[in-house]
Order: C-alpha cells, then sequence, then structure tokens
C-alpha cells in the first residue's frame, strides 16, 4: 500500500529512514512485498540491500539480514522441486504402464509430472496418469525416491522424485498425444531387463518382482495422516510398515495438540 504513494526517490528516503529505525529496535531481518505494478521499485531497494527471495504472480518479495556481525540465516526459497510418477500395476498380466515422452528422452518409464501447490503426492499420481494415459489407478504407496541436483530444466533448483505403487481400475490406453509418445503395459521382468529404460525404472522392477513374491510390505512405503501441532492443519507421514500394531499414543488428541502449539508461540 505504501508503493502507491511513493516516488522512486521518496521510497528510497523512506526505507532508508525505515532501515535505521529497525536496526535501533534490533530487527534481525525484515521483508519487503513489493506488487508487480510497482516492480520499478525493486532496484531501488536492492540498492538499499535488499534482495530478492521469491515471486509469485502479483508479488515480489525481498529481504533485508540487519545483524552485520552475524551470517545471514534466511532460508533460499523452494531449494527443491517435486516430481511424482504412478507405476500402475495390473496385477491380472503381471504388467506395469509405461511411456515414452515426446519431447523427451525417448525411453520407457513410468507416466508423471510435477506436482502442483498444496498438492498430495499421492493425488499427483493419480492425476497425472490419468492425464498422460487415460487410466484410472489407485494410490497405494510410495516405492522410492529420487534426489538429483544439477538437473537440467528445474531452474536450478534440486530435484526430488517420487515414484509411487499404484493398481490399475481400468485397462483400455488413451495416451495424451501432446506429451506421450508411446504408452503400453509391459512385463515387469521385461522392463527389469529392458535396454531403453533408466536404471531407476529397472529398480522400481526389481522392487516389484519382490513385493509380487514375498508380499508387498516388503518393499513398501507406507504413508498415513496426522494431526499436525498447528490447530485445523494435518501431515502426511511416509514410513516402513509397522511390524507390531500402531500405539494409541501415536496420535495426539485434540487438547494435546492446542498445548504443544502454545508452546510453539
Amino acid at each position: 500500500k505504501l508503493c502507491l504513494e511513493f516516488s522512486p526517490e521518496s521510497f528510497s528516503q523512506s526505507l532508508h529512514v525505515s532501515i535505521e529505525q529497525w536496526r535501533r529496535d534490533q530487527r534481525t531481518a525484515v521483508w519487503l512485498h513489493i506488487a508487480v505494478e510497482h516492480a520499478h521499485l525493486i532496484s531501488t531497494a536492492k540498492q538499499l540491500g535488499f534482495h530478492l527471495h521469491h515471486a509469485s504472480d502479483d508479488t515480489i518479495v525481498m529481504n533485508y539480514w540487519l545483524k552485520e556481525d552475524l551470517p545471514n540465516r534466511i532460508p533460499q526459497y523452494a531449494s527443491h522441486q517435486v516430481g511424482v510418477s504412478g507405476c500402475v500395476i495390473r496385477h491380472d498380466t503381471n504388467e506395469v504402464l509405461v511411456t515414452k515422452d515426446r519431447h523427451k528422452l525417448p525411453i520407457w518409464k513410468f507416466p508423471g509430472g510435477l506436482s502442483d501447490h498444496a498438492e498430495d503426492i499421492a493425488d499427483t499420481a493419480v492425476r497425472e496418469v490419468r492425464e498422460e494415459t487415460g487410466i484410472e489407478a489407485d494410490f497405494k504407496s510410495v516405492l522410492t525416491f529420487r534426489q538429483q541436483h544439477h538437473q537440467p530444466g528445474t531452474f536450478d533448483r534440486s530435484d526430488l522424485y517420487v515414484v509411487c505403487r499404484m493398481e490399475a481400475k481400468t485397462h483400455t490406453i488413451n495416451l495424451c498425444e501432446h506429451e506421450v509418445l508411446q504408452c503400453r503395459w509391459m512385463g515387469i521382468k521385461e522392463l527389469a531387463n529392458a535396454p531403453d529404460t533408466t536404471p531407476l525404472s529397472r529398480r522400481v522392477a526389481d522392487l516389484l518382482i519382490q513385493g509380487l513374491s514375498d508380499g508387498f510390505k516388503s518393499v513398501d512405503i507406507t504413508v498415513e495422516e496426522f494431526d499436525s501441532v498447528y490447530p485445523g492443519l494435518t501431515y502426511k507421514l511416509f514410513h516402513r510398515p509397522l511390524l507390531a500394531p500402531r500405539s494409541k499414543s501415536s496420535r495426539k488428541e485434540p487438547a494435546e495438540l492446542d498445548s504443544i502449539a502454545d508452546a510453539y508461540v
């Protein structure tokens, strides 16, 4: 709102006075939100020591670390992007759903893509499988995930890629021709030995072979929803299956959550 009243010159003067006041107040760091229609003020703020942190559709966010005698502890914004793929099993034939991307390397892989903002991993897997192949499938577990740095096309962010085990509800493929070059059901053992795939896909095929032989509890990473310490919020917890029944104390009651949240304030 203040930006509406300032020219770059008056904005610079006011911001300089504010910085000096924040120092006297012994503030550690300050944040500056600039509406995109006032983006011309970014250079003014940068000249005074502010740094770009991130941007959304309508706001640019900058910060200023005021403690010159201490190292800057403001975390970088969004150090990772999250990709999710669905390893869809067809139990009647022991086959998995694989695709070849139209615009990337022509290798067999599992259908998938990036998670949308505030989208659960399981929901991303279901959506991406449906969008790319027309197959409806149920999420069952996480099989594995990959962390990779310096991957091309990630805007200098690190990449987390989660592979989900899914079970097919439909079998007729209706691929998205804009994104997918080929799509087919492939035998799991065939994928484990395929030359035109990735080490990740071959390892997942090995996990499926073990799961079908010894039971999927031997390979699954399960997911369970818990109440957050912040009232009204929940989170998903991923871990190997428990060998013993879950204890009653593994979930907090609302009264306990309130007391824990108060301790954080």
